[in-house]
């Protein structure tokens, strides 16, 4: 139990690590990897059993899918339609690695982390490109939000362009297409 409340407190880390992308755009109140990680669960489980996959292993998948930024923090790979860097995935793997060497019953945790990690890469599960579809999702649900709240636009657009570049399920498309026409713009 001793590791596992280690454990426990580290992962807690994600509950104040702020997304990058929002503290760069001065958001107010920049939404943390912990509540980005909800907001792609709540997503799994509403929509898991319309989109063909393991409803439960997505729902999984979804809420460790960031455990490794507890210490590699929140990195930037894309904005809009560009790839401005890559994840760091040897760096990532020995973080989450760390995270769990000593808690026992995690080796289901690695496994799932290390399937979703492929995202959209050739050879990845429909579990692992679903979660990456459903995580543009949960991204331009909080860009909504900041533009509701009276964010300027502008400073959003690179999120829902970048949705829409990574977004090809139809039904998540339709949800995507259906919380933009909800802006203010």
């Amino acid at each position: 139990m001793k590791n596992l409340a280690r454990f426990l407190l580290e992962a807690g880390k994600l509950k104040s690590i702020e997304r990058t992308g929002w503290v760069r755009e001065g958001m107010l109140n920049p939404e943390t990897v912990a509540e980005h990680s909800w907001r792609v669960a709540f997503l799994a489980m509403l929509l898991g059993d319309e989109l063909d996959v393991e409803k439960n292993k997505l729902i999984k998948m979804a809420l460790i899918h960031d455990l490794e930024e507890a210490e590699t923090h929140d990195p930037v790979v894309q904005r809009g339609k560009n790839q401005v860097g890559n994840h760091q995935r040897e760096d990532e793997e020995l973080a989450i690695k760390r995270m769990i060497s000593d808690v026992s019953g995690t080796d289901e945790v690695f496994n799932l982390w290390k399937e979703q990690a492929v995202e959209n890469s050739p050879g990845a599960t429909k579990e692992a490109i679903i979660l990456y579809e459903l995580g543009k999702i949960a991204t331009a649900w909080q860009a909504l939000e900041y533009e509701l709240a009276g964010a300027d636009p502008r400073k959003l657009d690179e999120f829902w362009e970048n949705a829409h570049t990574h977004v090809k399920k139809p039904k998540i498309l339709e949800l995507l297409n259906e919380l933009e026409s909800l802006r203010k713009v």
